[in-house]
């Protein structure tokens, strides 16, 4: 008896690598530049100050509008299915 298998797979053309690798990087940059502002003004967030916390709030905007904008085009650029079918015997 044999057994038909078929996984989908996507193939990315090179607009749709340098979308992602973008998206990668985007991601990887807010992430350290939010970092290094909380190490910077750490000493500041404990005392009360509302500024950082509004700074804060305007950098995950920028990060979350930046990833959803990056995010939707990597989607878009993920490529056609690919069928690649195993056939297997038992």
């Amino acid at each position: 008896m044999t057994a038909r298998n078929i996984k989908e797979t996507r193939r990315r053309g090179l607009f749709g690598e340098l979308i992602k690798a973008l998206f990668i990087t985007f991601n990887i940059i807010m992430l350290m530049w939010l970092i290094a502002y909380w190490i910077k003004v750490g000493p500041m967030m404990f005392n009360g100050e509302f500024s950082t916390v509004i700074v804060t709030a305007i950098m995950f905007t920028f990060w979350v509008i930046g990833a959803g904008i990056l995010g939707a085009l990597t989607l878009a650029t993920r490529g056609k299915k690919i069928p690649i079918e195993n056939i297997s015997e038992s």
